[in-house]
């Protein structure tokens, strides 16, 4: 292991938790603490995670990304081109309100951070949903076809990063960098792993035609790659299905999380039974199928308790959350519900803590879901869907009840339960806390991923 030289790209948001770059940097750190010699490059923005784990780049930057596909032939100009305004002719930057720009001392960088900071808003406020997918998919489309597209002065200057650090093997986070992994193992003769994580949730919501051809693209990709770390068996079997992933090139290695972050601590609890959703608020992730279960609880007679929504925001988020809020209200709830946003790491775990229960009622299947185990990690059992992975997390750490998805009254059943059964609140705590250090730990992960690279590489 002494002489070889790993890379693993990630792709990350510039302020919101994720769960798979969560992962990734967790991944990176812990083969780091095993001795393993690797380096980690992120994509658009730098690393937002728990972890301060050392990033060695970024590439495939944002603001180089919206430019490629705004001005033309720009992957064919200088890496910092001289132009006028560059607002000026890109319909889909042009009603930032970014300020007046003086163009004698206009900066390429500075400029970039402003649009960094605002295109979440303006695409989401200003743009009209299917002129935003339109773009989302040109750019998504550009990944899929790698140095044949509009990133090819990304993909070669990423390639000429990856021979200057003579890396011998290159771990892409997702399916959509497979073709990019490919031309750089063509550019560099590495040997490529691509991690199969929430490849479908990114393109779910494309209408059909646009779903259609990035999936028919995707197939064609993956057949380049070399081997793959599915997050979950559910998972892996979904892409070996949507992608004709040959399942024996396909390693399942659960997510890990760091037990010694994510552990039971001393802490104040209140003096009622606590729910929490901790997550992102969004459509997704089911937040009203919590409210409506509360709703249920309320009608069935039951009290003394609270309920804590807990979760990573930006301003995408904005309309859903006002959406929860208008519900809580509408059913005279409010003093239920404590809604905090963008908590530290030493928060979260206190709030793992203080919980009676995490419930995680996502509305579509996860690839495995993080927060669950994290959760139990810290002693706290989880109420979550019967779909995605939770199935066989649930199996495998018996540290929680499975509800019907998308049913809120079978959802507040199972809260029922644990709120009257304090024995099998106490089992389930117990079960998850052991179970979750014994096949969910960070190192586990670490020394599972490393013995998939070395064995590609002998």
């Amino acid at each position: 292991m002494a002489g070889e030289n790993f890379a693993y790209m990630t792709t990350s948001d510039s302020n919101v938790y994720g769960g798979g770059w969560i992962r990734d940097s967790t991944l990176v750190n812990n083969l780091r603490q095993i001795g393993c010699n690797i380096r980690f490059y992120s994509t658009f923005c730098n690393v937002f995670s728990d972890d301060t784990v050392k990033c060695d780049g970024v590439y495939f930057k944002l603001r180089d990304v919206l430019l490629a596909h705004n001005i033309p032939k720009y992957y064919d100009l200088p890496a910092f081109p001289e132009f006028e305004n560059p607002l000026k002719n890109m319909p889909y930057l042009g009603n930032f309100n970014l300020g007046k720009i003086n163009m004698d001392t206009f900066n390429l960088e500075h400029f970039s951070k402003k649009v960094q900071n605002n295109i979440d808003f303006f695409a989401l406020q200003l743009v009209p949903r299917d002129v935003k997918q339109k773009k989302e998919f040109e750019i998504l489309m550009s990944m899929e076809r790698g140095i044949d597209g509009k990133l090819k002065r990304e993909v070669v200057s990423f390639a000429n990063r990856i021979k200057r650090d003579r890396i011998e093997l290159l771990n892409v986070c997702s399916l959509h960098w497979s073709r990019v992994s490919s031309d750089i193992k063509n550019l560099t003769g590495i040997v490529d792993v691509a991690t199969i994580q929430g490849y479908d949730m990114i393109y779910s919501f494309y209408k059909e035609d646009y779903r259609k051809e990035i999936e028919s693209i995707l197939h064609e990709n993956v057949e380049g790659v070399d081997s793959f770390i599915g997050v979950s068996k559910y998972y892996s079997q979904k892409a070996s299905s949507d992608l004709g992933i040959p399942l024996k090139k396909i390693n399942v290695i659960y997510n890990g999380v760091d037990v010694e972050k994510y552990r039971p601590v001393t802490v104040n609890k209140d003096n009622c039974f606590t729910i929490t959703y901790l997550g992102r608020i969004d459509t997704k992730k089911g937040v009203i199928n919590l409210v409506l279960a509360v709703k249920h609880l309320v009608d069935e007679g039951y009290g003394n308790f609270k309920i804590n929504i807990v979760g990573s925001i930006d301003r995408r988020d904005s309309a859903y959350i006002n959406v929860v809020k208008a519900y809580i209200s509408l059913f005279k709830m409010d003093k239920l519900f404590d809604l905090e946003y963008n908590i530290t790491l030493k928060e979260k775990v206190e709030l793992f803590n203080k919980s009676d229960v995490i419930v995680y009622p996502t509305a579509f299947p996860e690839p495995f879901g993080l927060v669950p185990v994290e959760a139990m990690a810290c002693g706290t059992p989880v109420v979550v869907p019967d779909h995605g992975a939770f199935p066989e997390i649930i199996k495998e750490t018996k540290g929680g009840l499975l509800f019907r998805p998308n049913d809120s009254y079978d959802l507040a059943k199972k809260i029922i339960v644990l709120m009257e059964d304090k024995n099998k609140l106490k089992e389930l705590s117990e079960n998850g806390l052991r179970n979750v250090k014994e096949k969910f730990g960070a190192k586990l992960m670490a020394e599972r991923a490393l013995e998939v690279y070395e064995n590609l590489l002998n």
